[in-house]
């Protein structure tokens, strides 16, 4: 009887320190895997977080570093422009490019302005043909509206109406008409008598050059006539 009890005692025993054992195994792993899980996460947030964190800055100090950039070379351009030509060209950030004539290289800007300059120039500052506002008028100043052309750009030309009052010039104003996509003219002085003139003014020119809006601007003067 003492020996079934002595083996009870020691199955109880050790069936006791297979569970315990069992237990803190379970706890130990448990406790290993939480620890484990938990740091593996706090190390991905913190890692992904610090990333992100730094890709966000990186692309932002990009951005604004591709912008300044551009900004830059833009600036340098449009100054080197307008000391070439002898001419205005200014940059506009007001400008869309839905408001302009697009030019995407500087090669392509600086033919753009030789091509006007040339057309002005071609004109001999004259304007050419007033016509008469009326059949009785070809002779001589009879009153009306004469209208005279100058420059032309693609499809717009620069277009003058001469005011006679009495017999002799009282007014000159100029205005592009046609297809004035991104083309303007801003009036300057006159000076005129009875039968001739002097209008000058600038022509101004909307250029979208390298996504940013800049204002080419050509100054110009014509001598008016008419047959009095």
């Amino acid at each position: 009887m003492k020996n079934v009890f002595k083996i009870l005692i020691f199955a109880f025993s050790f069936l006791l320190t297979i569970f315990l054992t069992s237990c803190n195994a379970e706890d130990y792993e448990v406790s290993s895997v939480r620890t484990g899980n938990t740091s593996v996460e706090e190390v991905k947030s913190t890692d992904i977080s610090t990333g992100q964190g730094s890709i966000n800055e990186n692309i932002i100090r990009d951005n604004v570093s591709v912008s300044e950039i551009s900004n830059t070379d833009v600036s340098a351009v449009v100054k080197k422009l307008s000391e070439d030509y002898n001419t205005d060209v200014v940059i506009d950030a007001n400008l869309e490019k839905a408001q302009c004539i697009e030019i995407r290289t500087e090669a392509e800007y600086r033919r753009f302005i030789e091509n006007v300059q040339r057309d002005i120039d071609a004109a001999g500052g004259n304007l050419l043909d007033p016509r008469v506002p009326n059949q009785y008028a070809t002779f001589a100043c009879a009153d009306g509206v004469y209208s005279g052309s100058g420059l032309t750009s693609g499809y717009a030309t620069l277009t003058f109406d001469i005011a006679v009052t009495n017999g002799c010039i009282s007014g000159i104003s100029g205005a592009f008409t046609g297809w004035t996509l991104g083309v303007s003219y801003t009036q300057g002085g006159t000076s005129f008598g009875c039968n001739s003139g002097t209008v000058c003014g600038t022509v101004n020119y909307n250029i979208f050059y390298e996504g940013i809006g800049t204002i080419y601007s050509q100054r110009v003067c014509y001598r008016i006539r008419l047959n009095c």
